[in-house]
């Protein structure tokens, strides 16, 4: 019984701090929008950029409004060190964000805070120390234990930034993620991480509001690099905590669930650089390859594309989670495998697409010509 009442309180809490969150990202947003307004402070239209129209970009502010909401209830709670290390380095990085989003930081500099940011949630334990799945049995050292976790937080950072091209895709992506991630949270009892991510997934859903198409405000670095964050830092505490607990009520091993959750912004980051690399170009040069490019070729419109890859993102979840565990690398396997599959058949139907055009405007051209004859 008093394990229920405890239960209840805690769902208590976190529904009341979720609602407080929503509502302080729609003041937010109204208030940054207005800014915006008066300052001439819009996400311009060029080249490579999908919109036509000027927008207010620095929306993930409305995110750091629920990040502080979920800090003064969990301050109420109690907090830990390591946690209170994880909301300094998401206001930083959300800092960092706006910063950029008013006046572009070089990206050298932005990596470097990446990497001393990265470093810092490391020093305070937020890493994956048992790479059991990968390697085996076999531990590591630990310098190369602490390299491939600056790696991966610095990586999904930056994928999270870089798939956030059109309206919805990256803040939808991050809901799936926070969603599930809150809810692994509150079943292994790490409640004050489980407000955490239902905290900023109410921000989150309340900015998916005004950024639907048409959208009235863009997500901006402020967001992206943010969400970036927080859930390289979820998918490292629950594969820590996970591994080896008792905390596990279920068959399914949680590192299913988590090495999905960044899957397409991660493959999609890695699979624009090597072609850009392979074309003899930087792979941080900017372009229009993107997975969501592709189908705005399509003629997808930019929400409509965003919800496709939704789904995706749901079916590979889906896909893998229904799949009986026989190694990580099996579960990478499939979830690689899937990514390209999806890719080739969008990439497919746009060669067809304009195959099928050609052949139309050589029969249009040809009748023309023997008009004129």
């Amino acid at each position: 019984m008093n394990n229920l009442l405890g239960n209840q309180h805690i769902i208590a809490i976190i529904v009341v701090s979720s609602v407080v969150s929503a509502i302080m990202a729609m003041m937010l947003l109204r208030i940054v929008m207005n800014v915006a307004k008066k300052y001439n402070l819009f996400d311009k239209p060029n080249a490579r950029k999908v919109h036509k129209t000027p927008i207010p970009s620095m929306g993930g502010v409305s995110l750091m409004g629920g990040v502080f909401v979920s800090l003064l209830f969990a301050l109420v709670r109690g907090i830990d060190l390591q946690l209170l290390s994880v909301y300094f380095c998401l206001f930083l990085i959300s800092i960092v964000g706006l910063v950029d989003d008013l006046k572009d930081i070089s990206a050298r500099i932005r990596f470097i805070i990446e990497f001393l940011m990265a470093a810092f949630l490391i020093y305070q334990g937020i890493e994956i120390k048992d790479w059991h799945h990968l390697f085996g049995e076999s531990s590591l050292p630990m310098y190369i234990t602490h390299i491939l976790n600056l790696i991966l937080i610095v990586g999904i950072i930056n994928a999270y930034n870089l798939i956030d091209g059109i309206d919805g895709l990256a803040g939808g992506l991050s809901f799936i993620s926070v969603v599930f991630t809150g809810t692994l949270f509150y079943r292994v009892g790490l409640y004050d991480y489980a407000l955490l991510a239902f905290t900023i997934g109410a921000a989150l859903a309340t900015f998916m509001s005004f950024n639907a198409n048409p959208a009235k405000i863009f997500l901006g670095d402020t967001g992206s690099l943010m969400l970036g964050t927080v859930i390289a830092v979820f998918i490292m505490k629950l594969w820590g905590v996970t591994r080896g607990s008792q905390a596990s009520v279920t068959d399914l091993d949680f590192w299913q669930i988590l090495i999905t959750l960044p899957a397409i912004p991660v493959l999609d980051a890695f699979r624009v650089a090597v072609f850009r690399v392979m074309k003899g170009r930087s792979p941080f040069s900017a372009d229009k390859t993107h997975i969501h490019h592709h189908l705005l070729k399509l003629g997808y419109q930019p929400f409509q594309a965003s919800i496709l890859l939704w789904i995706f993102q749901c079916t590979i979840l889906t896909v893998v989670v229904l799949i009986k565990p026989v190694s990580i690398w099996f579960e990478l396997l499939v979830v690689v495998v899937l990514y390209i599959m999806f890719y080739g058949a969008v990439v497919g139907l746009y060669e067809k697409m304009q195959a099928s055009r050609k052949k139309i405007i050589f029969k249009y051209s040809h009748l023309q010509k023997e008009n004129q004859d």
